[in-house]
């Protein structure tokens, strides 16, 4: 998991992993994945994972470059 400090985070909404998964309509458990791979940011708090909000936007705008790539070759 890429750690991040809570100063970095203190403007941004925090998601649990439940609430991340339902924006993305994935499962819960690919977000742990996800997390697990670092391929997105999260914030320990106690024992709890949050995952900053702006990170649905990183991924939806990855996906889309990644896609644009593929269909133009």
């Amino acid at each position: 998991m890429k750690k991040t400090t809570v100063q970095t985070l203190s403007a941004k909404r925090l998601l649990s992993p439940q609430e991340f998964a339902q924006r993305l309509s994935v499962s819960r458990w690919t977000v742990y994945a996800m997390l697990r791979d670092g391929r997105i940011q999260s914030v320990k708090i106690g024992r709890l994972v949050r995952v900053p909000e702006s990170e649905v936007e990183r991924l939806i705008e990855a996906a889309q470059r990644l896609q644009q790539e593929v269909e133009n070759g």
